[in-house]
């Protein structure tokens, strides 16, 4: 973050739970997304859908922004709102 509470950087990783849903929908300057799966996983996620391999990865961005706005002094819903300066 920069000092007015703007995301600057966002590197974020999956961990077998499929890579639906793992892209910020945030503005962020820096964002890279990397999904760490096995072939055999993959079966599984077409298997049985990939929806449930999407609410813990939302779960986990929503709460690492909530971690965020907290350390800034932000309220969550204004912090998530605050477009960077280009």
């Amino acid at each position: 973050m920069d000092k007015s509470g703007r995301i600057t950087l966002w590197d974020f990783n999956t961990y077998y739970a499929g890579s639906r849903g793992s892209d910020t929908i945030y503005d962020v300057p820096n964002a890279r997304t990397t999904d760490y799966e096995e072939d055999r996983y993959i079966l599984l996620v077409q298997v049985h859908g990939a929806p449930r391999g999407t609410i813990p990865t939302h779960l986990a961005r929503e709460s690492q922004i909530n971690i965020m706005a907290s350390k800034a002094g932000i309220d969550p819903l204004e912090f998530r709102l605050k477009k960077p300066e280009r």
